[in-house]
């Protein structure tokens, strides 16, 4: 009966699957333009998925956000939310902020329909063997960092203790706007030839 229980709690939260499947396109400090796709699925467990890359020579370097909901077998219980990963290719220019604020963003709204609990992780070294990096990243998001029992360092905080951070280096790209004004560049009335 439990596992019945739990099963409808996050059938009803995959109900919001479809409603989420979103482009964004932003422009990070040094004028690198990012594509990025967020949605929601359900493989082994329900998923929340943001990922994006941005051209880089002849290759790509892309950054992502996963994280999974659990529900306990009590019926009217919180969805908790476990962080898997949260990585760029690029760091220093923002994206990683931006793509915390867009999940934190999506938990808000989300809560309406399921009661978010707990948000949670596990801390993994930095690059450069440390957790300093780390600590203080999720911290200015309001995380705390707790020490497990195994001496490892984990992230956890309740959904209204978590804020969006200010970011004046990302800016948003509006594609709509942004073809539009380009379709008027290359219009029959625009007397410039294209090139060839």
């Amino acid at each position: 009966m439990k596992d019945i229980l739990e099963k409808l709690r996050l059938v009803r939260f995959a109900s919001l699957f479809p409603l989420v499947d979103r482009y964004h396109f932003i422009k990070d400090k040094d004028g690198d333009i990012w594509v990025f796709r967020e949605y929601l699925h359900n493989g082994t467990y329900p998923k929340y998925t943001l990922m994006g890359k941005h051209q880089k020579g002849q290759g790509y370097t892309g950054a992502h956000l996963y994280a999974k909901f659990l529900c306990s077998c009590n019926a009217d219980s919180d969805i908790s939310v476990f962080i898997e990963d949260i990585v760029t290719g690029k760091q220093g220019v923002g994206t990683g902020s931006w793509m915390m604020n867009k999940f934190i963003g999506f938990l808000r709204s989300a809560d309406n329909a399921a009661h978010i609990g707990r948000i949670y992780g596990d801390l993994v070294n930095d690059a450069e063997g440390g957790h300093g990096g780390r600590v203080n990243f999720f911290k200015r998001f309001g995380f705390s960092v707790e020490l497990s029992p195994s001496a490892r360092k984990n992230i956890t905080a309740g959904l209204s203790e978590l804020y969006q951070v200010g970011l004046s280096e990302i800016e948003e790209i509006n594609i709509e706007y942004a073809l539009m004004e380009w379709s008027k560049k290359i219009s029959p009335n625009n007397k410039s030839k294209p090139r060839r």
